[in-house]
């Protein structure tokens, strides 16, 4: 599965990420690591597909986005990139509509977002990043 996965790759730099996926994967069989936490097949599986699909000019803001976590009102993203990172579940794009979204629950702040990075988003990040999903 892995080699047909590489063999359709047409950038260099998403075979190196692919084997960090596959790290995740092979510490998910550590499972008695609490400091690790690996990914399942499955998630394994879904990441190599949206690793297939995106590009890899999109990776580079959703690492952005990532740092940021969102993307506010005044600020101008990279609508076609947010739009295509959206479409494969990595960030939400709230249609050209300013959101309100809760920053702190105990004090009922709130800040107006145009786009924000998804759960999947985050996951998929820090797998890149360190290579576990924690």
């Amino acid at each position: 599965f892995i080699l047909l996965i590489l063999d359709r790759y047409i950038e260099e730099e998403k075979s190196g990420l692919l084997a960090k996926f596959y790290t995740a994967y092979l510490k998910h069989g550590l499972g008695g690591l609490e400091s690790i936490k690996g990914i399942s097949w499955e998630q394994f599986v879904t990441y190599s597909h949206i690793l297939e699909s995106v590009l890899v000019q999109d990776l580079k803001e959703l690492q952005v986005l990532y740092e940021k976590g969102s993307y506010s009102e005044k600020e101008s993203p990279d609508l076609p990139s947010i739009l295509r990172l959206s479409a494969l579940g990595l960030a939400i794009h709230f249609n050209g509509f300013p959101k309100k979204i809760s920053v702190n629950k105990v004090r009922g702040k709130e800040k107006i977002v145009r786009a924000k990075i998804s759960g999947d988003g985050k996951a998929f990040c820090r797998i890149l990043h360190n290579g576990s999903v924690i």
